[in-house]
C-alpha cells in the first residue's frame, strides 16, 4: 500500500472517532435536557402551563338542556320550558383594548334598561384590579330572562363588521312555565331554581324531564378559536293520565264549595275504576305553580308578616302537600262497603238476613251507640248499608271475626302504599292484628280507629265495583321523546283480585240503593244511575268539634266508568257532622263530568232485586220520585247551607247539630235518612240524622284508636 493511501486511511479513522465522540456528547446532552424537562414538567409543569395559558382567554359555557313538557292525556300542555337569555359582561375581554369600552357601554345603554352609573362603577372597579395585577371579573350578569326579541338588535350590532362591542355575550337558560297557573298544582308540582323537580310529577319523573346539559369550552387566542362542543340532550315529555277538562271540573266544584263554606282542606280523586288511571286529583286550597312561594292567596297578609323562616317553610309545605296521597285520616262509613263485601264474599250474610238495631252495642265494656242511641229496628243487609247503621255493621264485623277481617285488610292492602307514582305517599295505619280486641274490630267495621289515604280508598273501592280487580293507581300514561316518539307506555297493572265478580255485582246494586234510597241521596241526579257511600268520621280528639266528611260515588252503577271520591276536612257550618257537603260537591262534579264523558241519562231498573224491606221481606226496586232536594238547593255557588230544621219537598227534617248527641257514651249522627217508603210523603217524616256514630268508652274513657294504641302491623 502506498504511503499516500495509508495517510488517507488514518485521517478517516480519526474523523470517525471525532464524529463518534461528538455524537456521544450530543446524545448525553439530549438525555440530560430530556431528564431536566421531565423533572420540570413533573415538579412545575402546572405553573409553566398556567403562565402560558394566562395569555389566552378560556371559554367554558354550559349549554342548558330544555326540560321536557308535561301534558294531560290529550296532549294539552300543563308545563313547558321557554328559552331565555341572560346578559353577561366579561370585563377581562372588554378591558383588553382601550377602544372597546366606549362603544360597548354606549350600545348596552342604548338597547337595554341598565343603570349607567352601576355599569361604569363595575368597569372602573375592574380597571383598578387590572392595574394592580389582580383577577379581572369575566362574568357579571347584567340582566336576566331576556327574550329573543329583547336581544335581537343588540346582537346584530355586536355581530356587525368591524364592531368594537366586545366582552358581552348571552347566556342561554330555560324558565319553567305553567300555562294554567294553579291547575293540578299538587299533582304537577314545580321545578325549583336549580331546575330540579321539587314536588309532584316534576319530582317523580325528574330524570326523564331534566335531560343532560351540554358544554362548549376551549382557549381563545388572537389567531384562532377551536372550541370543543358537547351538545345538550333535551328532556323527554311526560304524558299524564290527567284530563284537563275533568281536572278543571273537579277544581271548580271544590272552589265553589269553599267560597261558601270554609274548610281546612278539601280534596277530590277522579279515577277510571277499570284501569287505575287518575283522571283528576285536586286539593284545595290551590297555589300558583308559577309563583309557588307566594302564599298570599292562601293566608292573610298579616298572618305572613314577621313570621320566622321556619314557620314560612312549614306553611309552604302545608300548602304544597298533596292530601290525597300524603294525609291519613279515618274514612268513616265509606269503609262499611268493604266490611259488607267481605261478609258476602265469605258467605256469612244473605240479602234477607235481619239485623236488629236497638241503638247501641257493648264491646269490651265500651258502649257504642247508633244514631244518638235511637234504634232503627229491623234492617236487612241492603238497608243496613243504605241507612249506614253502625249497630248492624258491628254485628257483621263480629260475624267476620278479627282473623278474617285482618286478612281482608291485607288483601285490600290497607296499611300499605299503593305505589302511585307521586312522592311522599303515606302507608296508613292499622291496629296490630295480634292486639285487636272486639271494640277494635267493631269500630274498624264502620271505618274508625284505622287510618287510610284517599288514593288507598279510591283504588280499593274501585275493585269492589269493577268485578273485584285491584289496579295500581297511576298518573303516568307514557314517556315520549322531544320529537314525539313513544319511549315507553304504561299499561294498567293488575295487582290482585279482592272479591269475586258475583260479590262485586251485588255491591254495585247495594251502593246504588244508598244513593236512591239512603244516606247518599244528596248525590242523586235524575235520569242517571249513581252508586256511592257516605262517610263522616269524628277527628281524633273525639270532642265532636271537627269531622272529616266524604262521599265515594261512581257511575253508571251497572257498568262503572268513573269513580269520584270527595273528602272535606272540618267544614265550618252548622251541619259540620253531616256528609251533605261532600255529596253536593260530588253531585256538581258528576253533573258536568258525565255529559263530558259521553255518559247519557239512561238509568234503568235494577238488574237485581237488591233492596229488601225487612218488614215483609218483599223485594222492591221502585225508584224514588225525583230528587230528594229541590234543584236550586243543590247549586253550591251563591247558595246558603241548609238551615237546621228546614224542610223541603222530599227532604227529611234534620235536627240541630248536637241535638242528637247522646250521653257521655254516645256519639253524634251524620246524613239524614233519606229512605222513602212507598206511599209515604218524606216531607211528613220525622227522623234523626242517620249515619256513623264515633265510639267512646264509658266513664269518659277514650276508645281504642289507631292513632293512640294501635300499632303498625
Amino acid at each position: 500500500m502506498s504511503l499516500k493511501r495509508r495517510k488517507s486511511n488514518k485521517f478517516t479513522v480519526r474523523m470517525q472517532r471525532k464524529l463518534l465522540i461528538i455524537f456521544g456528547v450530543v446524545t448525553l446532552l439530549l438525555i440530560f435536557v430530556s431528564i431536566k424537562i421531565i423533572r420540570i414538567n413533573l415538579n412545575k409543569g402546572y405553573e409553566y402551563s398556567k403562565a402560558v395559558y394566562d395569555n389566552f382567554n378560556y371559554d367554558s359555557r354550559t349549554i342548558p338542556a330544555r326540560r321536557g313538557d308535561i301534558t294531560d292525556r290529550n296532549g294539552t300542555l300543563l308545563a313547558y320550558s321557554t328559552k331565555v337569555y341572560n346578559l353577561i359582561l366579561d370585563a377581562k375581554v372588554l378591558l383588553s383594548e382601550d377602544e372597546y369600552r366606549e362603544p360597548t357601554v354606549s350600545a348596552l345603554l342604548t338597547h337595554f334598561d341598565i343603570d349607567e352609573k352601576e355599569l361604569n362603577d363595575f368597569i372602573d372597579e375592574n380597571v383598578k384590579k387590572k392595574e394592580q395585577k389582580q383577577t379581572v371579573s369575566s362574568y357579571k350578569r347584567l340582566l336576566l330572562a331576556l327574550s329573543k326579541e329583547d336581544i335581537e338588535e343588540f346582537s346584530e350590532a355586536m355581530s356587525a363588521k368591524k364592531s368594537k362591542i366586545k366582552g358581552v355575550w348571552f347566556e342561554e337558560e330555560y324558565i319553567r312555565t305553567y300555562p294554567f297557573g294553579s291547575l293540578a298544582c299538587d299533582v304537577i308540582g314545580f321545578a325549583g331554581s336549580g331546575h330540579g323537580g321539587e314536588i309532584g310529577i316534576e319530582k317523580q319523573y325528574n330524570s326523564e324531564l331534566s335531560g343532560t346539559n351540554g358544554r362548549i369550552f376551549g382557549y381563545i387566542n388572537d389567531s384562532n378559536y377551536e372550541p370543543t362542543l358537547k351538545n345538550a340532550v333535551n328532556g323527554n315529555t311526560v304524558v299524564t293520565t290527567i284530563d284537563y277538562t275533568i281536572q278543571n271540573i273537579a277544581e271548580q266544584a271544590l272552589k265553589e264549595f269553599n267560597d261558601v263554606i270554609k274548610t281546612k282542606s278539601s280534596s277530590v280523586v277522579v279515577m277510571d275504576p277499570n284501569t287505575g288511571e287518575i283522571l283528576a286529583m285536586a286539593d284545595y286550597p290551590f297555589f300558583d305553580l308559577n309563583d309557588p312561594r307566594n302564599l298570599t292567596s292562601v293566608y292573610p297578609k298579616e298572618e305572613l308578616e314577621g313570621i320566622s323562616d321556619k314557620d314560612m317553610v312549614d306553611k309552604m309545605y302545608n300548602v304544597w302537600k298533596n292530601n290525597s296521597v300524603s294525609t291519613v285520616f279515618e274514612p268513616g262509613s265509606v269503609f262499611k262497603t268493604f266490611t259488607i263485601a267481605e261478609a258476602l264474599e265469605e258467605g256469612l250474610v244473605d240479602l234477607k238476613d235481619i239485623y236488629t238495631c236497638d241503638g247501641e252495642g257493648v264491646y269490651d265494656a265500651s258502649t257504642i251507640k247508633c244514631h244518638g242511641g235511637i234504634g232503627q229496628g229491623d234492617l236487612t243487609l241492603s238497608m243496613a248499608l243504605a241507612e249506614s247503621c253502625n249497630d248492624a255493621l258491628m254485628q257483621i264485623g263480629m260475624q267476620i271475626g278479627p282473623e278474617r277481617f285482618n286478612d281482608y285488610l291485607q288483601i285490600f292492602k290497607f296499611g300499605s302504599k299503593t305505589g302511585i307514582d307521586l312522592p311522599s305517599e303515606e302507608n296508613g295505619l292499622l291496629i296490630n292484628p295480634d292486639k285487636m280486641m272486639d271494640v277494635d274490630l267493631v269500630t274498624n267495621s264502620f271505618g274508625q280507629n284505622l287510618n287510610v289515604t284517599s288514593v288507598q280508598m279510591a283504588a280499593n273501592f274501585a275493585s269492589i265495583i269493577n268485578g273485584g280487580y285491584y289496579y295500581q293507581p297511576h298518573l303516568l300514561k307514557e314517556i315520549c321523546s322531544e320529537s314525539g316518539d313513544t319511549i315507553s307506555r304504561v299499561e294498567p297493572t293488575l295487582v290482585t283480585q279482592t272479591v269475586s265478580s258475583d260479590t262485586s255485582a251485588v255491591m254495585r246494586e247495594m251502593l246504588r240503593a244508598v244513593v236512591e234510597y239512603g244516606t247518599g241521596s244528596y248525590a242523586y241526579i235524575d235520569g242517571y244511575s249513581i252508586g256511592g257511600k257516605t262517610g263522616t268520621a269524628e277527628k281524633a280528639d273525639r270532642d265532636k268539634s271537627e269531622y272529616i266528611i266524604s262521599f265515594m260515588g261512581f257511575a253508571p252503577a251497572e257498568d262503572p266508568k268513573v269513580l269520584v271520591y270527595v273528602v272535606i276536612d272540618a267544614p265550618e257550618c252548622e251541619q259540620y257532622d253531616s256528609s251533605w257537603g261532600a255529596q253536593l260537591v260530588s253531585r256538581n262534579i258528576f253533573k258536568n263530568l258525565l255529559p263530558y264523558m259521553g255518559i247519557v241519562p239512561n238509568a234503568g231498573e235494577y238488574d237485581r232485586d237488591i233492596y229488601v224491606n225487612a218488614e215483609d221481606l218483599e223485594e222492591t226496586a221502585t225508584r224514588p220520585l225525583g230528587p230528594l232536594m229541590p234543584e236550586e238547593a243543590l247549586v253550591i255557588k251563591g247558595s246558603k247551607k241548609p238551615e237546621p230544621g228546614e224542610t223541603t219537598s222530599g227532604q227529611e227534617e234534620t235536627s240541630e247539630p248536637g241535638s242528637t248527641a247522646p250521653d257521655e257514651t254516645g256519639s253524634s249522627g251524620d246524613e239524614p235518612s233519606q229512605s222513602e217508603p212507598e206511599g209515604t210523603d218524606a216531607s211528613e217524616e220525622e227522623t234523626t240524622p242517620a249515619e256513623e256514630t264515633p265510639p267512646s268508652a264509658p266513664d269518659n274513657e277514650e276508645p281504642t284508636a289507631a292513632s293512640q294504641e294501635g300499632e303498625v302491623p
